[in-house]
């Protein structure tokens, strides 16, 4: 008898355990799908969540997309429950992405700025809303923002019936929740590298009252469309030999360095020297207030100088090969372009682009000054 007392008790022991394995199972499952989609308000009968969706409808926290997507979509659901019916609006906050002015969904009064003013939701009902977004694109920014979590805020009013010694009356509730996704910014698929060199300048010309020849390229170098902010650029220029010469001296001009970091015409000093080839870094590094630049319809343009004696052969056909190596923030890929560009067996009658806007300091004297693009 106390045999078969002490089974009866193993086996209900062993029915407790497997129920309470499969409990903590299911437990864990919902958590882990709250974590993801939260729907809590501080009202029980009013339910607000924010998602994205996959191609199979999944709903998503967070997603990755193409910063040059004009427009993608963000679900926001509003359930009211049991009783009642709520008035309200919804803001977007501290986001990398903005709303368009396009009302997709019946449920929705207006949109105007960021934020979306609901038609009432009555008791029984779940509206889900299909807001249109789009990138926000900024020439300042910080690196952060290309993933960034943004916040979606509802505020409103619920109201339900509630009794008293009276009778029944309207209470009113005020309506807070605040949810979170996540939007990471990639490069398009067909991003590359694009650059263009010209020879603007072979003749002799006055520097320092004596005669040289002077041999000048101007190079663009660009991600295309400038669809990703920059990180660094580094341009590679052979330097040619004339009449088997080597050039005496070498100068370095940027006329804009917008496509990468944003700045204007200066000298380039730092750029260096090494087997028979110049090299110029051009960097993209945060600002004192931690941003970076993105300009959306810019290039980066150098002119790069050779100065010859004047004795080597101007006619002469040389090839000269420029590459451009750009890297990105928050991408690992590595975009090239190389142009080769022959300089013509004649002379090239056009004065030397030297100093723009009087913002930079004499570079060469007598013929070449400020004129640019002029002739002679």
């Amino acid at each position: 008898m106390k045999n078969i007392i002490i089974k009866k008790l193993l086996i209900i022991l062993m029915i407790m355990t497997i129920t309470m394995t499969d409990f903590f199972v299911l437990g864990t499952n919902l958590i882990s799908y709250a974590a993801t989609i939260n729907s809590e308000t501080n009202n029980d009968n009013v339910e607000f969540s924010v998602y994205f969706k996959d191609n199979n409808s999944n709903k998503l926290s967070k997603i990755e997309e193409n910063i040059n997507k004009n427009n993608f979509k963000l679900y926001a659901e509003i359930a009211v429950k049991n009783e009642g019916y709520f008035n309200g609006e919804i803001e977007l906050q501290e986001s990398n992405f903005k709303l368009t002015e396009n009302i997709t969904s019946d449920g929705i009064s207006k949109i105007e700025g960021n934020k979306i003013t609901l038609n009432q939701i009555n008791a029984g009902k779940t509206v889900e809303l299909e807001l249109e977004v789009e990138p926000i694109i900024k020439e300042k920014l910080e690196p952060s923002f290309l993933i960034k979590e943004s916040s979606i805020k509802l505020t409103g009013k619920y109201m339900q019936t509630v009794g008293n010694l009276f009778g029944t009356e309207l209470e009113e509730t005020n309506i807070e929740a605040t949810k979170q996704v996540t939007v990471e910014y990639k490069v398009g698929e067909t991003a590359q590298a694009e650059l263009i060199t010209d020879i603007i300048t072979n003749k002799l010309l006055e520097i320092n009252e004596e005669p040289k020849r002077v041999v000048q390229l101007e190079i663009e170098s660009k991600l295309s469309e400038n669809e990703y902010p920059v990180k660094e650029t580094e341009i590679e220029v052979t330097i040619p030999k004339i009449s088997g010469v080597e050039p005496e001296e070498i100068k370095v001009l940027s006329l804009g360095t917008k496509a990468t970091n944003g700045e204007e015409a200066k000298e380039i000093t730092n750029f260096t020297q090494e087997s028979e080839k110049i090299k110029i870094n051009i960097v993209n590094n945060p600002n004192a207030n931690g941003e970076i630049s993105w300009n959306k319809n810019a290039e980066d343009k150098i002119i790069v100088t050779y100065i010859y004696d004047e004795n080597v052969d101007g006619t002469e056909r040389i090839e000269i090969e420029t590459n451009t190596k750009i890297s990105i923030y928050r991408g690992e890929n590595i975009y090239r372009a190389r142009y080769t560009k022959g300089i013509e067996n004649k002379e090239i009658n056009k004065v030397v682009k030297a100093e723009i806007e009087n913002k930079t300091t004499e570079i060469y004297k007598g013929q070449i000054y400020a004129n640019v693009e002029a002739e002679d």
